[in-house]
């Protein structure tokens, strides 16, 4: 659509709205819905929710190797250097069962609803279109 059909549109639909009145209509912010659509973030975890995988044995294992154990409490925040080291070959990162990598990785990779996205934006009407705002000269 372009700019001068909303307008045309705009007056059809008021036929006895004034220039300045059009130009209200067509400018003035008001309540739509969201034409973004909600997205997704990556899923929050704590250090309990990625500990709580490992097993009992691996706990241990882990425990045992104090470099690892050390490496592992320094990156748990970031998520990046996890997903890393689980991929990775290193021995240490072997003591881990393909089952709990791949949990883990699940952790890690898992994605919720963006709980900032708001299903109402505030917006003109010339928005909805993809246009530009009009000006009062257009309106007449």
């Amino acid at each position: 659509m372009l700019i001068q059909e909303l307008i045309e549109q705009t007056k059809a639909a008021s036929p006895s709205a004034t220039a300045q009145q059009i130009f209200d209509i067509i400018n003035t912010s008001r309540v739509a819905p969201n034409p973004t659509p909600q997205g997704q973030i990556l899923s929050p975890y704590t250090r309990d929710s990625f500990l709580g995988i490992l097993t009992d044995a691996e706990k241990m294992a882990l425990a045992s190797n104090i470099p690892l154990l050390d490496y592992v409490g320094k990156v748990i925040e970031d998520r990046v250097l996890l997903v890393i080291l689980i991929n990775s070959n290193a021995d240490a990162i072997n003591l881990l069962s393909k089952e709990t990598k791949s949990a883990l990785l699940g952790l890690l990779q898992g994605t919720i609803p963006d709980p900032n996205w708001q299903a109402t934006v505030n917006q003109p009407l010339w928005a909805d279109f993809g246009l530009r705002a009009v000006q009062i000269g257009e309106c007449a």
